[in-house]
Parts: structure tokens; sequence; C-alpha cells
């Protein structure tokens, strides 16, 4: 894959919007204060999902003029496929909740949102200073695979085997934002803004990338009106779980998570700043 290169000194990469206007809106208003350049912002996809308003949030992401990938809800609605593509397991409550969020969707997704969705790609790759990143949603060549802080090692380091000329990962749709350093890669999920990190605080999350005497990585929180966005959701009847989540901060359930992560669920995640090398 031919590297693009961006020639700024800082970028900035979200995911995972979930429809969230009030939480795009909020990061946009962030990044517009600090005057970082929309072609230097990236989402790792999702920009649809659980919450209320599909079209505005949509509306935002082209007026702001950012790059996106697409996620697997948006592969999913473009390919008229019937259920999000998330890679739950059937039968779980993140399946059966799913069926109604992304039907509210498919119904109420505009002929001019599609059309915006059809010219997302499916990945980046990125040259920034010395450095290549591959920007994608979930896994390297699977769109809906997990990939949690403590995932096993072993799985990471098979994933990146293939990515000779990319060494730093940019990631999404697991939710939960970490920072992981492999044997020749580094994995970065920058997080999402359109649900809380099941840390018990309301927070959205973002990565900012600078080259300052060398390669930082810092992931950032921000606050919102996310009782709004709750809600919104209620009103459209969609699942009240989701809409619990955005005021409590914890997740309906942890059937994605790996089982030596679920103790941490209710902790508050920190912010975090590293040099990579």
């Amino acid at each position: 894959m031919k590297l693009e290169r961006r020639d700024s000194k800082k970028l900035i990469f979200f995911g995972g919007a979930y429809s969230n206007l009030e939480a795009t809106i909020e990061l946009k208003n962030i990044l517009d204060s600090k005057r970082i350049s929309p072609k230097d912002i990236f989402c790792t996809g999702d920009i649809l999902a659980y919450c209320a308003d599909p079209n505005e949030t949509i509306e935002v992401f082209k007026e702001w003029g950012i790059n996106s990938i697409y996620g697997n809800v948006e592969e999913q609605l473009v390919g008229d496929q019937e259920n999000c593509g998330c890679n739950f397991k059937e039968g779980t409550e993140c399946d059966i909740l799913s069926r109604n969020w992304y039907e509210y969707i498919r119904s109420n997704v505009t002929e001019e949102s599609m059309n915006y969705l059809r010219t997302l790609p499916a990945s980046f790759s990125i040259k920034f200073g010395d450095h290549s990143l591959r920007i994608i949603h979930g896994g390297v060549n699977d769109i809906s695979k997990f990939f949690f802080k403590e995932t096993s090692i072993e799985i990471f380091e098979k994933e990146v085997a293939p990515l000779a000329d990319e060494q730093i990962v940019i990631a999404g749709h697991s939710g939960i934002p970490f920072l992981k350093e492999l044997k020749n890669h580094y994995w970065i999920n920058a997080g999402v803004i359109g649900m809380p990190a099941n840390d018990g605080t309301t927070r959205a999350w973002y990565l900012e990338l600078t080259l300052e005497d060398g390669l930082w990585a810092s992931l950032h929180s921000f606050s919102y009106n996310s009782k709004s966005t709750s809600e919104k959701m209620n009103k459209k009847n969609l699942p009240s779980e989701y809409a619990s989540t955005l005021k409590s901060g914890i997740w309906p359930n942890q059937d994605i998570i790996p089982i030596a992560q679920r103790d941490n669920q209710g902790i508050a995640l920190k912010e975090e700043k590293r040099k990579i090398k």
C-alpha cells in the first residue's frame, strides 16, 4: 500500500462517533480551538452506531472535512446487509441489542449520507516523520476483530506479521484506548467518542501523535453533554442499556472483553503520554 506523507507536526485520531452528535461537535470544537487542520484528523470508522443522530453526525464529518475509513457498520450499510457485522457472538446481549440500533440506522440514514459512506476507504497508510502508520478499524485483515490491552501478545504479533512497511498500527472498534508495545511494532487504540470506555466515567477519548524530539503518543479524554445524547436515545426507543451507559460510564456487559481485563470495569482510565521508539 502506498504511503501518504503528512508534513505537519501533529496528527489526531479517534474512532466510534456512533451517531453521537454531541460528542462529535464537542471534539470538533476542541480541535478547532487547537487549530488542527482537518487534513490531519483521522477517524477509525464506525461513524454510525448506537446513538440517535446518524445523518446529523455525517453532516458534521462532511462539513468538517476530516479523513475517515469505514468501520464494520458502514461496510454493512453500504453492502445492504441485515446486521451490523460487529462480531458479537450470536445470542449475546450485544448481538440482541444491535438488531435494534442497526435497524434504526438502516431505516433512517438518507441516500445523501449513504453516498458519503460509499467514498470511505478501508484503511490509510501514512508516513509521519520517520514513522509509517497503518490506520485500520478492527484487525489488519478482519475489520470486526477485537483487540484489547490484555489480548495475548501472541495474537498481536501474528496480526502485525504481514506489516513489513508500517511499524505503528492505529485502530478502533474495541472502544477502550490503549498503547501496546510489541517486538517490532506499536499497536495503539485511539479510543472512541460515541460511548464511554467502560471506566465509570462519561468521557470520550482520542489520540494525538506529535513530532517533538521524537514521536510522542498521547491519549486524551474530554467531556460533553452525554445526558442529552442519552435522552435522545430514549425518545427514539433505542436500547436503554446503551442510553444508561452514556450516564454511568459502564457497559451493559463485558462479553467481548478478555477475562483478564474485566476487573478493570468502573476504574477510571488515566490519560497517557508515551514516547514511541
